[in-house]
């Protein structure tokens, strides 16, 4: 299954140099959007948020072929 991942937020300097800003995921069936985060080298915790067609889902929620997701990275600045 084809995943299109992008990454929002300014934490994206503590991600994969390749996983900074778009990527594909191949996924295999009954993996979670959490698999993915983890299966891509990204720490958990830098992922706040996930949508998916502009809804917040569960990290938890397993991934369909096709799913587009955006994931958030933690606000930070001052």
């Amino acid at each position: 299954m084809r995943i299109g991942v992008k990454v929002m937020g300014h934490a994206v300097e503590y991600f994969p140099e390749d996983k900074r800003t778009a990527w594909t995921y191949e996924a295999e069936q009954g993996e979670s959007v959490k698999d993915l985060i983890v299966k891509s080298g990204i720490k958990s915790e830098l992922v706040m948020n996930v949508a998916c067609k502009g809804r917040i889902i569960p990290k938890d929620t397993l991934l369909e072929d096709g799913m587009e997701l955006l994931l958030f990275t933690p606000v930070s600045g001052g």
